[in-house]
């Protein structure tokens, strides 16, 4: 059997007290027995903050409101995984979701992160395999995917928009390569 390491599932949050409550019940079903949660509260005006107090079995962190890139940086720097699942807070993960993002970094042990199918809204993202060149022209790889604490090399703060986008390529350069699964893993609420 393959080995279960830890996998730090980071949740950005501001302002998603209607949101977060079932994105962390999707977090509690998962199948992966292995896994802590880091959230991050981006400055909430709102009730975010009660509803991480109200919640169990995360780590509650708190910055002033610097936006969802630092947000998920100070998470992976308090997380002690050897993976990093970053989850927005109006995702809902599939049961097996976590399960699936390790079985596929663990038979390609070459490859940076995972990533996969997923669902906005009504509108379905098929998997598209992985190819550096077509990455540099469209981003087709959510930031809901699996990474290797490792092959992480933060987000760009400075960014204010694309910054997964940004971070793909950023590990590509680097020589990091993905995988994708035709699985739908999860979709968003919103």
């Amino acid at each position: 059997a393959l080995e279960k390491p830890l996998v730090s599932i980071i949740i950005p949050c501001w302002n998603v007290a209607e949101l977060l409550p079932k994105t962390l019940s999707s977090i509690a079903k998962q199948s992966y027995p292995n896994i802590e949660i880091i959230a991050v509260d981006d400055g909430s005006t709102d009730a975010t903050p009660d509803v991480l107090r109200s919640s169990e079995g995360l780590r509650v962190l708190t910055q002033p409101n610097q936006g969802a890139a630092a947000a998920r940086n100070l998470g992976a720097k308090n997380a002690r995984g050897e993976f990093l699942l970053f989850c927005d807070a109006d995702v809902i993960l599939k049961p097996n979701a976590v399960t699936s993002f390790v079985r596929l970094l663990q038979l390609h042990p070459d490859r940076a992160f995972a990533y996969a199918a997923f669902r906005l809204g009504w509108r379905s993202f098929y998997r598209i395999p992985f190819d550096a060149e077509r990455l540099r022209h469209y981003n087709y790889i959510n930031t809901v995917s699996l990474l290797r604490t490792a092959e992480f090399p933060g987000f760009d703060e400075t960014l204010r928009r694309y910054q997964d986008w940004d971070l793909w390529l950023t590990i590509v350069e680097r020589g990091g390569k993905g995988i994708g699964t035709a699985e739908y893993l999860f979709r968003t609420a919103s």
